[in-house]
This record gives structure tokens, sequence and C-alpha cells, in this order.
């Protein structure tokens, strides 16, 4: 095999780990939005959980007063619908890097 080969194959391995590594980079940059999206839709829906909680004890006094007072029940709370669970960020196929390809012996 010629230097000149070698030095080619050489290149064109280098180039692929580079746009693996920048890849793994895009993911990793993807991934620490999405955990901090994560974090927010854990407090949102903690938030409705309260307020939900809150609703119905409230309920429950108005109820209990209602029959106290011979009054008929009044409307239940309308429930509070929650946000959709976001998905993780996948990782792309040019990320997956082969050890294999990086002989550099």
């Amino acid at each position: 095999m010629s230097t000149t080969t070698r030095m080619t194959q050489l290149e064109s391995k280098v180039q692929r780990l580079r746009e693996q590594q920048a890849a793994q980079a895009a993911y990793n940059a993807s991934q620490a939005a999405y955990n901090a999206a994560q974090a927010a839709y854990v407090a949102e829906i903690h938030a409705i959980q309260q307020a939900q909680q809150q609703q119905m004890f409230q309920y429950m006094q108005d109820f209990t007063a209602a029959q106290l007072q011979g009054l008929p029940a009044p409307p239940m709370p309308t429930a509070i619908l929650l946000p959709q669970p976001l998905q993780p960020p996948q990782l792309p196929p040019e990320a997956d890097i082969n050890l294999d390809d990086l002989d550099f012996v």
C-alpha cells in the first residue's frame, strides 16, 4: 500500500471520527435541553397535582357544608388535563463510533 493511499485512508477515518464527534456533541446538547425540559415538565405536573388536590379539598368542604344545610351537592371541579410526556432525544446513527474503523496503527 502506498503512503498516499494510506494517508487518504487515514484522512477519511479522521474525517469520519470528527463527524461522529460532532454528532455526539449535538446529541449531548440535545440531551441537556431535554433534561431541562423534563425538569420543567415534572414541576408543571407537580403544580397541577397540587391544584387538583386543593380543588378536591375545597369541593369536599363545599359538599359537606351543602349536605349539612340540606342543599344540593356543588358541581364537581373540572379536571385539569396533564401535558403530554416528553420524548428523549435519539442518538443519530452517525454518532455511533465503531472503534474497529479507527485502526491508526
